[in-house]
């Protein structure tokens, strides 16, 4: 199969290809296309379940800070009166954080090749690829996470389910306007503009050089630990928070 397969693809006319295969050939080599491309989508799909997975891991651990922090910044108590309320709007963030990523990711790429080569901000060496990031923050922001996160600072601050948010944004904020242009966008794409960064553009640059320091004269790529990547998340943290906590709390207030 492998020697005809090289035969046909030296073949330069696909007619005189098709007529060359016998029809036992071209099944065996529609049969090992269905294949890859099986496990393709298998690769992929587990692939997408483990982000998935990922993602409600982090929300286990992560959600309640950055609640609490919500929480205060709206002007009331960190810690509700039941502990389980710090998970309010957890679902809805854990489904909110697919398409955010898909929306982050895509607009990074498309900026990325929309920008000149050579520009104004590259002559102060802003490198291209945090442009795009910081753009792609922008977009994500105005086009999704201010919706979901207006309904969920909502739910916190008037002590309602997240459907009950919904509603009270609907009849008492203006309709389908409260929900699609809430208050706080502005602070809400100055927020994720350095978060976007830190998160395509800081955080890798952090963990290459973090890497690089334990493995000075490895010709050979060095496999993932566990210390070095805690060590590059809070090093991450540490440079782009001040950035964007101001904005988080002024989007919290407004929402």
């Amino acid at each position: 199969l492998a020697r005809t397969l090289q035969q046909q693809q030296n073949l330069r006319d696909p007619m005189l290809q098709q007529q060359q295969q016998s029809p036992d050939v071209r099944m065996l080599v529609h049969q090992s296309h269905d294949a890859v491309d099986v496990r393709v989508l298998v690769q992929q799909l587990w692939r997408s379940a483990s982000v998935g997975i990922g993602c409600a891991a982090d929300i286990v651990t992560n959600y309640p800070f950055w609640i609490a922090a919500k929480r205060m910044g709206v002007g009331i108590p960190a810690m509700p009166a039941n502990f389980c309320q710090l998970y309010k709007g957890g679902g809805s963030f854990w489904v909110s954080l697919g398409p955010t990523t898909m929306l982050e990711d895509a607009s990074k790429k498309a900026f990325e090749d929309h920008f000149p080569p050579q520009g104004w901000l590259q002559s102060f060496g802003i490198d291209k690829e945090l442009m795009a990031s910081a753009f792609a923050g922008a977009f994500a922001a105005a086009t999704f996470c201010s919706q979901v996160e207006h309904a969920i600072t909502v739910a916190h601050a008037k002590e309602l389910t997240m459907s009950g948010a919904v509603r009270h944004i609907f009849h008492e904020r203006g309709g389908l306007h409260g929900l699609l242009l809430p208050p706080g966008m502005l602070a809400m794409i100055f927020r994720e503009m350095p978060f976007v960064a830190a998160l395509f553009y800081v955080q890798p640059a952090v963990t290459s050089r973090i890497y690089g320091m334990t493995s000075a004269g490895s010709e050979s790529k060095p496999d993932a630990r566990l210390h070095l990547e805690l060590a590059s998340g809070f090093a991450t943290s540490i440079v782009t928070t001040p950035l964007s906590h101001v904005p988080s709390v002024v989007a919290a207030y407004q929402q």
